[in-house]
C-alpha cells in the first residue's frame, strides 16, 4: 500500500510540476560523451510520467468542462422554465381581467338601472302628491 499511495503522491507532483512547467528533465553527462543507458533510461521514465501527468490532467480538464457546459445549459433550462412560468402567470392575469372588467361594467350597468328606477319612482310619486297638493288647494 504505501509504496502506490507514494507513487501516487509522485505522478501528483509530477503532474503539478508538469503543469507549472517545472519539471525538470536534465541528467549529468561528460561533455562529449554518449550519455549513459541509465540516464536515458530515467529520461524516458521521467518523460512517461510527464506523459501520463499530461494525460491525467487533460482528462480531468474534459470531464470539469463537459460538467460546467451541462451546469450551464441546466441553468439556462432553468431560467428559461422560471421565465415561462413569469410569463404564464402574467397572460393568466391578462386573460382574467376582461372578464373581471365585464362584471364591473354589468355591476355598473345593474346599479345605474336600479338608480333611474328609484328616480323615476320618486319623481312619479312627487308628481302625484304635488297634484294631490294642487287639488287640497283649490
Amino acid at each position: 500500500m504505501l509504496p502506490s499511495s507514494h507513487a501516487d503522491t509522485r505522478k501528483k507532483r509530477v503532474a503539478f510540476k508538469a503543469l507549472l512547467g517545472e519539471v525538470d528533465l536534465t541528467f549529468d553527462q561528460p561533455e562529449g560523451q554518449e550519455p549513459p543507458h541509465a540516464a536515458m533510461d530515467e529520461v524516458q521514465r521521467r518523460l512517461a510520467g510527464v506523459s501520463r501527468a499530461f494525460e491525467t490532467l487533460k482528462v480531468a480538464h474534459d470531464r470539469l468542462v463537459t460538467a460546467n457546459a451541462k451546469l450551464m445549459s441546466d441553468n439556462k433550462a432553468f431560467n428559461f422554465k422560471k421565465e415561462r412560468q413569469e410569463l404564464r402567470a402574467k397572460a393568466g392575469e391578462s386573460d382574467e381581467l376582461p372578464q373581471k372588467l365585464k362584471d364591473q361594467h354589468d355591476r355598473n350597468n345593474r346599479l345605474h338601472g336600479t338608480l333611474y328606477t328609484e328616480r323615476k319612482t320618486i319623481a312619479t310619486l312627487q308628481a302625484k302628491l304635488s297634484k294631490k297638493d294642487k287639488a287640497k288647494k283649490n
